[in-house]
């Protein structure tokens, strides 16, 4: 890593940790700064989703988001969080084709695997949340063998099912 690279990694770390301190500007600027020196810089824009999102700055969170996905279409956060702003304005079409990338990526960060239960809770797909024994994500598969969360990432579950029923 040149000295270059790790500058930047450096800026964007100290913009993360402001943003996590609720220092928005702060943020902004480790983002901008970063932008000037690289503008195909993936983290660079999520950053600037992120901060966006705290700044409810709706419109341009998309952009940065979309931006995140253009320059590695395999970054499972941004899509999660293009999801959850889909979803939160309505569109379910987008909500879900987010969804369905974040699938396909199988991620297995559990920040981004809460989020994506977030979205689907909010899309009313309660029982895809809960239902361990049958969400396989979209349910693709038809609830044949649904042992898996996201595709093969799922750790396999044994136990025994109880419960009580005022039927």
């Amino acid at each position: 890593m040149t000295n270059a690279e790790q500058d930047l990694s450096r800026l964007l770390q100290e913009g993360f940790e402001a943003l996590n301190r609720g220092q928005l500007d702060v943020a902004a600027n480790a983002c901008q700064s970063a932008l000037s020196q690289r503008p195909d810089l993936a983290p660079a824009h999520f950053l600037v989703g992120l901060v966006a999102v705290e700044g409810d700055e709706r419109r341009v969170a998309h952009e940065a988001f979309k931006s995140v996905v253009k320059i590695d279409r395999d970054h499972a956060a941004a899509w999660a969080q293009l999801a959850r702003l889909n979803a939160g304005e309505g569109r379910i079409a987008l909500a879900e084709s987010a969804l369905k990338e974040v699938r396909r990526i199988q991620p297995s960060d559990p920040a981004v695997l809460d989020l994506t239960g977030t979205v689907l809770n909010q899309l009313g797909e309660y029982e895809n949340v809960f239902d361990e024994f049958t969400w396989d994500g979209y349910n693709a598969n038809g609830g044949i063998l649904p042992s898996r969360f996201f595709g093969p990432m799922r750790p396999m579950t044994i136990g025994v099912r109880a419960g009580m029923s005022w039927d």
